[in-house]
């Protein structure tokens, strides 16, 4: 999260579905009437199941696994195509607004700078499910977070001190919005859901 409309990058959930959106300067890969590109799975996220979820994205497109087992790809969608280095905020499990929160678990985010193949999303998978985490190899992986702390206010990053994430007791949104004109929205319609 940058502070600019559309988001960087957002992973969010609409009911049972998983949704992915990202800045994007390609008019051809954006979402029609929109200034961002999405991409998602239906039924990814499933009431009262785990889902371990691995995104791979680069020049090639984008691919979802679901348990470690290829669920989609996108050839088209780059994420972080229009990301041009400034430091950017990690908001998890709500957005920047406080609307639209996560209703499930987050068990376990890791980030990598390099594009996992089939055999390694597998691979991580197996060894997330069987020992809690996937043994950190080279410097492709970035950042690890196991929200395993069960107390105090930082998430730790067992890859490197430099990127530990604050988990306040009470959240505050940081960008709060308030009496927003609606047709503002990203995903504004004009149908009756909305304004019931």
């Amino acid at each position: 999260y940058d502070e600019k409309t559309p988001y960087v990058f957002f992973l969010g959930q609409w009911k049972s579905n998983l949704v992915i959106r990202n800045r994007t300067d390609d008019p051809a890969a954006r979402k029609q009437g929109k200034p961002y590109q999405e991409m998602g799975l239906s039924n990814a996220l499933l009431k009262d199941r785990d889902a371990f979820i691995t995104v791979t994205s680069g020049k090639e497109g984008s691919v979802i696994y679901i348990n470690g087992k290829f669920a989609r790809s996108y050839p088209r969608h780059q994420l972080l195509s229009a990301y041009n280095g400034e430091p950017v905020r990690l908001v998890l499990g709500n957005l920047s607004t406080g609307e639209s929160y996560w209703t499930g678990y987050i068990s376990g985010l890791a980030i990598y700078n390099q594009v996992l193949t089939e055999k390694q999303v597998f691979s991580s998978y197996q060894k997330w499910v069987q020992e809690g985490a996937p043994i950190v190899e080279g410097n492709s992986c970035i950042a690890m977070y196991l929200f395993d702390e069960r107390k105090g206010a930082i998430v730790h990053d067992r890859v490197s001190s430099d990127n530990q994430l604050a988990m306040p007791e009470i959240f505050r949104p940081v960008k709060l919005t308030v009496l927003n004109i609606p047709w503002w929205h990203d995903d504004f319609q004009w149908n009756r859901p909305f304004f019931i």
